[in-house]
């Protein structure tokens, strides 16, 4: 691409034929440009279809067969071992600690939580001072020390909840391999 410097140096040499000419040249331009991003994205949105037609069903499946699992291992949890999992040939199936999550008790909001807050000088260091809100991440840090009153006083609770996984077994996690049309 030239310098502006030597694009103004052409430019000065130019007649109107040349510019009326060069114009043309950049609305043609333009409109191919166009045309082949119209082009571009009809590809795309055809593939797109196609993939999302083509992948529907073992999008389904796989809802349904995790459903499933999922529904078995909760009426058989006091069959699963420590780690709270299930080892199986093509599978682990097992329990998850999630992550916990600070939530308001029954029947409240968190603005709710926010005004008692407020009114307790204790419990500042758990707002955030934009517009106060609750800070989260500090109660969660120290969800260890604070006793169930505070927690009630706050009006939260604290939950963490199991989290359902389906894993390949680890051997054929460390080595992919192909799977054959027969297995």
């Amino acid at each position: 691409m030239p310098t502006l410097k030597q694009i103004k140096a052409e430019a000065k040499r130019l007649t109107v034929e040349n510019v009326a000419r060069i114009a043309g040249d950049v609305v043609q331009l333009r409109l191919e440009i166009q045309k082949l991003d119209n082009a571009r994205k009809r590809k795309k949105a055809d593939a797109d279809k196609y993939y999302s037609e083509k992948s529907a069903r073992p999008v389904a499946d796989l809802k349904y067969k995790f459903a499933l699992v999922k529904a078995w291992a909760g009426l058989n949890k006091s069959r699963f071992r420590d780690p709270r999992s299930w080892p199986f040939a093509r599978a682990v199936i097992g329990w998850r600690i999630g992550n916990p999550e600070v939530k308001p008790r029954a029947k409240s909001t968190f603005a709710q939580v926010v005004a008692g807050l407020k009114r307790r000088a204790w419990a500042y260091r758990y707002l955030r001072f934009q517009e106060p809100e609750l800070d989260k991440e500090v109660i969660l840090n120290e969800r260890e020390t604070l006793t169930d009153t505070q927690l009630e006083q706050m009006g939260i609770r604290i939950v963490q909840r199991d989290n359902f996984y389906i894993d390949p077994p680890k051997e054929k996690a460390e080595q992919p391999q192909k799977d054959s049309a027969a297995a």
